[in-house]
Formats: structure tokens, sequence, C-alpha cells
């Protein structure tokens, strides 16, 4: 009867992994076209182009326009710096338009990386930007540097390094969490439930 009973809570968690990915979060993954202007510097160069990835709570829903998201976490680099949602950033706009079935077909992600504090001239931040709204479309990626600081904030800032894109989107693709893994953790959690129930007995 015990055997049954174990079968039982197992065979439970599995429905439950095959159920749980409708719920399960989902990344989204950018990837630009390189580089095809650039304005000083040689940090920048045609191989190098603006990617990244975005971690929902849920798939974008239908007919969004221009709606703000916040995401779970976040990861884009602009063939130079990362900025990941553990930087400490200035400037955080991610927005999406999606059609009637939540494929994205318009958006505008904004990342500006803030100065440390307090700065010092020679400090420098990264931006990265992607868009394809408002009848325009591009990357961009830059690597700006403190020229001076008052008051303990950085008061003039230059573009050290700037290199974009014009009138040409990358694209998206949606990368749900795997099932295998959400499969994997039930199973995991009735193991240890049925150890934990031998163990009280």
């Amino acid at each position: 009867m015990k055997i049954i009973r174990q079968f039982g809570i197992i065979f439970a968690c599995i429905i439950i992994g095959v159920i749980s990915p409708v719920h399960a979060s989902v990344i989204y993954s950018y990837q630009g076209n390189n580089y095809n202007f650039f304005e000083t510097g040689t940090a920048f160069d045609s191989t190098m182009s603006v990617s990244g990835t975005l971690e929902l709570a849920t798939a974008l829903g239908p007919n969004l326009n221009n709606s703000p998201v916040s995401p779970i976490s976040f990861s884009f680099n602009n063939g130079v710096d990362t900025i990941n949602d553990t930087t400490n950033l200035e400037i955080l706009d991610i927005n999406f338009s999606t059609d009637s079935i939540g494929n994205i077909i318009e958006w505008y992600i904004n990342l500006k990386e803030d100065y440390p504090y307090p700065p010092s001239v020679g400090d420098s931040t990264a931006l990265i930007a992607t868009f394809n709204a408002f009848g325009d479309a591009g990357d961009l990626g830059e690597v700006n540097i403190c020229m001076g600081v008052t008051d303990d904030r950085c008061y003039l800032s230059g573009t050290f390094e700037k290199a974009w894109t014009k009138t040409n989107p990358g694209s998206w693709t949606v990368v749900p969490i795997s099932p295998a893994l959400w499969l994997f953790g039930s199973g995991l959690l009735g193991l240890i439930g049925i150890a934990r129930r031998k163990k009280a007995t």
C-alpha cells in the first residue's frame, strides 16, 4: 500500500510539472544587426551588435501599445559592455507593442548605466538602446566618460565611443522555460517528500 502511495505522489508531481510550464516565466531574446555607423575611438567595430535577453513572469499580452514592462531579469550587451538587472542604472525604459496574438511588432529599450558615487574624472558608463517604434528603427551602443565632477556628481559627460545601426531593426525570439526543468524539479520535490515521510515513520 505504501509503494502505491509513493508512486501516486510521484505521478501527481509529474502531472503538475507538465501543467506548470503554462504559467512559467518566458525569456525573450534579441539579436541586432551589426553596427554600420561609428563615431570616435576604436572600441566598436562592424562585427559587433546589440544583443540581449529579458525574462518576464508571463508572455507579453496581445495588442500592447508601447506598454512598459517590468522584467524579472535582463541582460543586454553592446559589443563592449553589458548592462543587466544588477547594474546601477540612470535610465531604464523597456516598452513593447504587440499584435493580436502577442507577437512583438514594435519596441523601445533604453538602458543607461549611472556613474559610480561619488564619481571621478575618467569614470566611464555604458548606454545600450534598441528600438523599432515611432517610424524609426535602429540599435545604439555608447561608452561615455566623465569629464568633470562637482558636488559629488559628474556634471560634464562626453561620448567616448559610439556605434549604431539605422533603419535596420534586429529580431526577437521567445524561449519558454524548459518543461524538462519543471519535470525534474517536481519529481525531486516528490522524492524529498517521500524521504521525509519515511524519516517521520
